[in-house]
């Protein structure tokens, strides 16, 4: 009945900011995976996130850390699809992605997993 793992995907609940952006989600430095961005805590948000329980998650979307001991950002990570074996699917990526300026009434499939994952919608970081 508890919450698994909660991370925050900044902006507005809408379909298009909870898909990928073309290029600038499907590549990714070293200690980064490419995909869906999203951080551990508010502090990386501005103004709004979409608060997530990477345990709501489907197949073949899973919830991947950075790797901080090859320069990934501490509490940072992304959601992507990945195959069997954990690695990313950068084929499913790219096609999630493309549609992305497309995503008006009816969501991709990854997005409506990702929108399913959503514990809290449009949260406000606290100012303490």
């Amino acid at each position: 009945m508890g919450e698994g793992k909660i991370v925050y995907r900044g902006g507005s609940r809408t379909n298009q900011a909870l898909t990928p952006r073309p290029g600038a989600d499907t590549t990714a430095p070293e200690g980064q995976t490419p995909g869906l961005s999203v951080f551990e805590s508010m502090s990386g948000e501005r103004k709004k996130a979409q608060k997530l329980d990477v345990s709501r998650l489907r197949p073949p979307l899973a919830y991947v850390a950075d790797d901080v001991t090859k320069g990934g950002i501490p509490g940072h990570g992304v959601i992507v699809p990945v195959d069997a074996d954990g690695n990313v699917d950068q084929t499913a990526l790219d096609e999630w992605a493309s549609h992305r300026e497309q995503q008006t009434d009816v969501p991709h499939p990854f997005t409506q997993i990702v929108i399913n994952a959503i514990t809290e919608s449009d949260v406000k970081a606290s100012a303490s």
